[in-house]
């Protein structure tokens, strides 16, 4: 499929990049990719108020009745067109056809079940038009047992979403462990673009914001490996969102996928394996020019013993992954384990990336990371305070070799720390100074202007 296939030339060049940055020798390319500063990101993602809906075709009340789609012929020139919540629904049952949305929908007080499942997925394109669509709701009674996935769209496969707003959404799905997300429960080698979620989510496990869980790497039915990961690109959520187990501000879990230039902003609550952007990442899944302000805490939950993986960016960052230019600011609260600014646990690269929200738990807990486990660090760096019992540390909690700790810094003074796992203790004022961050890339990369680094 096209999307997988520029996928895959992402994730390449990411390795060819990595594999540029691991040398001795420290030199940076001088050809890096310059940064989106965050204000722009920002621009680009978020309305100020609903835009106008295009004048080229306007839906009337003919049109908005018409069944099952105003006008079109399901294909890529000539998209089905969609006026109205009916024809909304109508969707499910054309799941490989190219849709336009016309027309701003509220579905409050209406019954809408989640478009493709696994037996049946999404396999269309479905073009937002730039227009909203509010209100979308899924309850699951507590008694009930479902296998239902739950999003708007339940599955995608081979499907793209793009240009869509999602607000008001409310999802309590506490029986199904299937995954949950506003926009997408399930989103396998599939590709969404330029689209948002606002709202409330619960779930139980691989819950977030706008997607439960990202991409495939597994059939369950024959046991093999399968590539399917996935891309967002361009995407944010402000819902709050909530579970037990796997769950990101904006992606539950991620496997094999890219998340580029996207953010949350809403609270994070996890029992564990809780992430501000996303829960956990698997098998080469990387993270690109993405941030996250969410708070993530599992407080007064009921968390079992010698788990929690709580942190800023990612709660649980394994399996060959890598995160660049990246940060989070959102403070981090667990009364348990690894807990970090920006992950929890990390066996991948990161590199070009910083925290700064106050961390807390018990024990491996880090300002940037909580234990890193054969993984590597480059030009990164934490300035949140952090607090707890054992194993803690300004920038890292705990080392575990074989790591790799470059050029990264903490700030001893807010962080109130003059220890680390790996990285190297700075005051405040040293932390504000160039000459400070040595192979650092301030002409592409990082920006610096008598306060802490930021990237460009």
């Amino acid at each position: 499929m096209k999307n997988l296939n520029w996928t895959k030339s992402i994730i390449m060049l990411f390795i060819a990049n990595l594999a540029t940055h691991c040398s001795d020798s420290l030199q940076l390319s001088q050809n890096e990719t310059s940064l989106v500063n965050e204000e722009e990101v920002v621009e680009k993602n978020e309305e100020s108020s609903p835009p106008e809906v295009p004048t080229a075709f306007q839906c009337d009340e003919t049109r908005e009745k018409k069944e099952p789609f105003a006008e079109g012929e399901g294909t890529e020139q000539s998209p089905y067109l969609v006026c109205s919540d009916l024809q909304l629904d109508q969707v499910r049952n054309h799941l490989s056809s190219h849709f336009k949305l016309m027309n701003h929908l509220n579905l409050e007080g209406k019954s809408f079940q989640p478009i493709g499942q696994n037996a049946t997925p999404f396999q269309g394109v479905f073009d937002g038009n730039n227009l909203i669509i509010s209100h979308f709701s899924y309850q699951i009674s507590p008694s009930a047992t479902s296998e239902t996935y739950v999003g708007l769209f339940g599955v995608i496969y081979n499907g793209t979403i793009k240009n869509l707003g999602l607000e008001n959404v409310s999802i309590n799905s506490l029986t199904t462990r299937r995954a949950v997300g506003g926009l997408a429960g399930y989103a396998r080698n599939a590709t969404i673009l330029n689209s948002y979620t606002t709202g409330e989510i619960n779930g139980i496990e691989k819950v977030g914001g706008l997607v439960g869980q990202l991409g495939e790497d597994y059939d369950s039915k024959t046991g093999q490996f399968v590539p399917e990961g996935s891309s967002i690109i361009h995407t944010y959520s402000k819902a709050s969102v909530s579970g037990h187990s796997r769950v990101g501000g904006l992606v539950g879990e991620s496997r094999q996928s890219l998340i580029e230039e996207s953010y949350s902003s809403g609270p994070v609550v996890a029992a564990n394996h809780g992430g501000g952007l996303v829960g956990i990442t698997l098998h080469q899944s990387y993270i690109y020019k993405s941030y996250s302000t969410s708070s993530v805490t599992n407080i007064n939950l009921n968390v079992p013993a010698g788990t929690s993986l709580l942190g800023g960016l990612v709660g649980f960052f394994v399996g060959d992954s890598s995160i660049y230019y990246s940060y989070a600011t959102g403070s981090v609260t667990s009364q348990y384990d690894w807990v970090g600014g920006l992950v929890g646990v990390s066996s991948g690269l990161i590199k070009d990336s910083y925290a700064t929200g106050k961390v807390s738990g018990r024990d491996f807990v880090g300002g940037l990371v909580g234990e890193m486990k054969a993984g590597s660090m480059f030009f990164s760096y934490s300035i949140g305070m952090v607090s707890g019992s054992n194993s803690v540390g300004g920038l890292i909690g705990k080392l575990v070799n074989p790591s790799t700790v470059t050029s990264s810094y903490w700030d001893t003074d807010t962080s109130e720390m003059a220890i680390s796992g790996g990285g190297t203790g700075k005051t405040t004022s040293e932390m504000k100074m160039p000459s400070t961050f040595s192979f650092w890339n301030f002409t592409n990369i990082w920006k610096i202007d008598n306060n802490y680094p930021t990237l460009r």
